[in-house]
């Protein structure tokens, strides 16, 4: 999985809604996510945030690159309350069931959940399903504090929203 130069922005952006800085910041990452077009030196998500100061946890069933091999189709006990920020970004969509992705970050977060998915025809093949705007929002808390759509080349549109937890 990857993430965009373009699209790493939103954990920084969202530390500030809360009000944090992102030293000291906790968040969990779905995913083993790699940049592209890397941000300086760093080849992996985690990298990047940790020399930001992030208190940083990844989870994926893959459990390379130092994350947590997980499940996340499946309920992930003992993580209740624990992150500022769990991240989404392209991963849900490998899941078959959806369900628990979704899930498992609301009762993670004990602030913002940030959900960023393909919505745009181009994706058609990636993963296993496309999302709309309105299914991400029906997975979230009232308090939506960012909903927008990424256009791509090919329709490869991306939908965001970030949201407190449910």
């Amino acid at each position: 999985m990857g993430i965009a130069v373009d699209i790493g922005w939103y954990v920084p952006w969202t530390a500030g809604v809360l009000g944090k800085s992102m030293h000291g910041l906790s968040v969990c990452e779905f995913g083993n996510q790699r940049l592209r077009n890397t941000m300086g030196c760093y080849k992996t998500y985690k990298k990047y945030l940790k020399a930001q100061g992030v208190i940083h946890t990844s989870i994926d069933i893959n459990g390379k690159d130092g994350v947590i091999s997980l499940d996340l189709s499946k309920p992930i006990c003992g993580m209740s309350n624990r992150f500022d920020i769990v991240t989404n970004i392209g991963v849900a969509e490998h899941v078959k069931d959806d369900h628990w992705v979704f899930e498992n970050a609301n009762n993670m977060s004990k602030g913002m959940v940030i959900h960023i998915l393909p919505i745009g025809s181009g994706y058609a093949g990636h993963g296993h399903r496309i999302y709309t705007i309105d299914e991400i929002l029906s997975h979230c808390s009232e308090k939506i504090v960012l909903v927008e759509k990424v256009n791509r080349a090919n329709d490869m549109a991306m939908g965001v929203v970030v949201a407190g937890a449910k």
